[in-house]
């Protein structure tokens, strides 16, 4: 007997679904290389300068072009795909359209100048902008929906040293936590990049606290605030990941977005949580395979045959 069409389908539509959603945040997700290996950092006494096998879901992104040269960090949030902000690829006052191969991403980097062993350098093979980002108004108003997704070139194989970080569900709440921001951006508002891997340590603050010390309009539905007193981050460093231990894996709790003048006071970071539907959609309707998928098929045909042939069987021997 055939297998119904509407079977398949359903089936194809189920596998689907849970190729892409577990994608999102696969087995592997938010552990650091000392929870891998059970043994304490290498850090600097009272320093800010991250291990090189730590933060394994830290990217580098690079724009290379003519003219101009410039950096920004993003989260690897699976084999294919990094978050980062929208303003780290598009200028809407400049209508510079994101052009995928003129980023170069690096996962496992430590010192921009050189590369470890278990650096990968790959490219960005699509660009997608969330609809709604603004920078129009961003003298008043901030960034808006300052949030992107890059698709790679090709899909990253995980290790100790490159995995990639958790992310939150869509009603998750970060206020009153201790998070983790990290980059390669200024070491402070006047001063020069760093070399390294920078890491400093902030409190996020809840949405009261954020709206009064923010200067400009403060968004509490997709914004989260954090730092100040000195500590947080600067310019280089957008688009990278705020990320918050919870039980015993690491959440993306936020992707640097802007700050004030001087990068002395309090951050601001895209809200991730806010963005979790958009980012399952898109990674939906731009992933062009399913793995296993067919295997998985066949597999459920077969079942469906034999209990519909047993079924079948049954019924002729009960209308006897």
């Amino acid at each position: 007997m055939n297998m119904p069409k509407f079977v398949f389908t359903f089936v194809l539509i189920l596998l689907y679904e849970y190729e892409v959603f577990a994608a999102i945040n696969p087995p592997e997700c938010g552990k650091r290389i000392n929870e891998i290996r059970g043994k304490g950092l290498n850090k600097i006494v009272n320093g800010q300068i991250a291990d090189p096998e730590d933060w394994g879901w830290q990217v580098y992104v690079q724009y290379l072009s003519f003219d101009i040269q410039t950096k920004c960090g993003g989260s690897l949030i699976n084999s294919q795909w990094v978050l980062t902000a929208a303003h780290c690829v598009y200028n809407l006052e400049q209508n510079i359209l994101p052009n995928p191969p003129l980023y170069k991403i690096y996962l496992g980097l430590h010192d921009e100048t050189k590369e470890e062993d278990f650096t990968i350098a790959t490219e960005a093979s699509k660009i997608i902008l969330h609809p709604d980002y603004d920078d129009s108004k961003f003298q008043t108003e901030g960034l808006q929906n300052d949030i992107a997704l890059i698709k790679l070139k090709e899909s990253i194989k995980f290790n100790d040293q490159i995995l990639p970080v958790c992310l939150p569900e869509s009603n998750s709440e970060f206020s009153n936590k201790m998070a983790w921001a990290t980059g390669w951006g200024r070491l402070d508002g006047n001063g020069a990049s760093s070399k390294f891997l920078m890491e400093v340590n902030i409190p996020i603050y809840n949405d009261s606290y954020c709206t009064k010390k923010i200067a400009i309009k403060y968004n509490t539905k997709n914004s989260i605030c954090g730092g100040g007193n000195n500590k947080g981050t600067c310019q280089g460093d957008s688009g990278g990941p705020l990320v918050v231990k919870d039980g015993d894996k690491w959440k993306l709790a936020g992707i640097t977005s802007y700050a004030a003048v001087g990068c002395k006071n309090e951050t601001v970071f895209a809200k991730t949580s806010a963005f979790i539907d958009w980012i399952k959609k898109t990674i939906q309707e731009n992933s062009s395979s399913i793995p296993n998928a067919t295997f998985t098929i066949i597999n459920f045909s077969t079942i469906f045959k034999k209990n519909f042939k047993f079924s079948a069987e049954l019924k002729a021997q009960k209308s006897f």
